[in-house]
């Protein structure tokens, strides 16, 4: 379920923005609209974007489609765009890496997945899980400019076997999330799994 999304530079969206689904103090109707998803933690069933005309909230959810797809879908070439533009209305954001976050929970572990790209690559990517009050690293993912590659490093919570993780690191392209690389190959059941 998820917790928190935040994007920023994004399409109309310059700044940070975030959708979170923690809900506020108000035990009114609580037991219809909250799901508990670990103790001591509830989550929003629902969530409603509101605004005027041209605030944002289309570009919200196309972020999270974008989002979703590009954390699934795996590019037919590596020469591949990725399909959206940066925020165009001043040089500066023209020119930085866009990012986005995800807080979810999986069966009662909480998991942060952050993303760092542009129109091109994926500079950074990582998927962090909370099986403590400390995260634990599932993988870590930094492009290399000067040999233009990618290097995936994983965690030992994640459960990959060394030949799984060469098989995934060698799917793993610049405009490849780690995520997409992982659901193309033929791999061993992992953490990753139900992430």
């Amino acid at each position: 379920m998820i917790q928190e999304f935040q994007v920023q530079n994004f399409y109309s969206i310059r700044e940070r923005q975030s959708i979170s689904f923690v809900p506020t103090n108000d035990d009114n109707m609580r037991g219809q609209y909250v799901h508990e998803v670990a103790d001591g933690v509830g989550l929003l069933k629902v969530g409603i974007v509101y605004g005027s005309n041209a605030s944002g909230k289309t570009t919200l959810l196309q972020a999270l489609s974008f989002f979703r797809s590009v954390m699934i879908d795996k590019p037919e070439s590596k020469i591949d765009d990725m399909g959206y533009f940066p925020f165009l209305l001043d040089k500066h954001s023209e020119g930085e890496h866009s990012h986005m976050q995800m807080t979810f929970w999986v069966k009662g572990e909480k998991h942060v997945l952050n993303l760092d790209f542009d129109s091109k690559r994926i500079y950074e990517e990582s998927l962090l899980v909370y099986t403590s009050a400390r995260p634990t690293s599932l993988y870590n993912r930094v492009y290399q400019p000067e040999s233009d590659h990618t290097e995936v490093t994983f965690g030992n919570n994640a459960g990959i076997k060394k030949a799984d993780q060469r098989t995934i690191k060698g799917n793993t392209i610049n405009n490849c999330t780690v995520m997409a690389a992982f659901g193309q190959s033929n791999v061993h059941a992992s953490k990753l799994n139900d992430v």
